[in-house]
């Protein structure tokens, strides 16, 4: 089932090899390239229910879990359960709710699209483990539009330490920080990029606040603006 969902009536404004400034951009996969919010909503409830009953976080602490690795929020959240059942339950209610719920930012595919176009690299690093990333780039019609993956299960540490980032540039063949380019949605993100040395943008349309002292390259409220917003470095 392909869940890139909605059309877009708004036209992308093309990169041009003069115009765009970076030879790559890395991604964040959660809240910045699909929408996972609901799905992590409705699993950490279900997680509640059967380990903490009788305790209902807000939807805004749940949205908190989508920057940090899974297993350092299983192992907070649910102390007293092992890791290996709390992380066992938390796949089987995440396949409940992942198909129905989880989609593409509308605009990204047209985005990725220009930027194959242009001879842009771009590349995932997630914190996801492979086998769930790159079956969500399955599922929301992504697959085949990036250069690389790096998920969790790829590096010995995952965000903010920069060694995803390092690594996709290595496999990437690129040394110019300068020309790099790291996208995502949370201050786990942008300590990412501030420790790999490269520029970040953070898009604003997730509900998680953003610490208002950040000062990220750029923002993006819509993909739809992105060749507008990145014309330079």
């Amino acid at each position: 089932m392909n869940r890139s969902r909605a059309k877009i009536n708004q036209s992308i404004p093309k990169a041009s090899k003069d115009a765009f400034y970076y030879q790559a951009v890395i991604f964040d996969m959660d809240g910045t390239i699909v929408d996972t919010d609901l799905m992590i909503i409705l699993s950490y409830w279900d997680m509640y229910r059967k380990f903490r009953p009788g305790y209902k976080p807000s939807a805004k602490k749940l949205l908190s879990f989508s920057g940090p690795a899974l297993e350092d929020v299983l192992k907070e959240e649910f102390p007293a359960v092992p890791y290996e059942e709390a992380y066992a339950y938390f796949q089987e209610v995440c396949r409940k709710h992942y198909d129905e719920t989880v989609y593409a930012y509308p605009g990204l595919k047209e985005v990725l699209i220009e930027l194959q176009k242009e001879g842009v690299k771009t590349a995932v690093v997630t914190s996801k483990y492979r086998k769930e990333a790159l079956y969500t780039l399955k599922l929301t019609g992504l697959e085949g539009l990036f250069d690389l993956v790096i998920a969790g299960d790829d590096v010995a540490a995952v965000k903010p330490n920069p060694e995803g980032v390092f690594k996709a540039m290595c496999d990437l063949k690129l040394d110019n920080k300068t020309k790099v380019l790291y996208i995502g949605d949370t201050i786990y993100d942008y300590e990412t990029a501030k420790n790999a040395g490269v520029k970040c943008m953070l898009v604003t349309w997730t509900p998680r606040a953003l610490p208002p002292d950040l000062k990220p390259r750029y923002f993006l409220n819509s993909w739809t603006d992105f060749f507008s917003e990145v014309i330079h470095g």
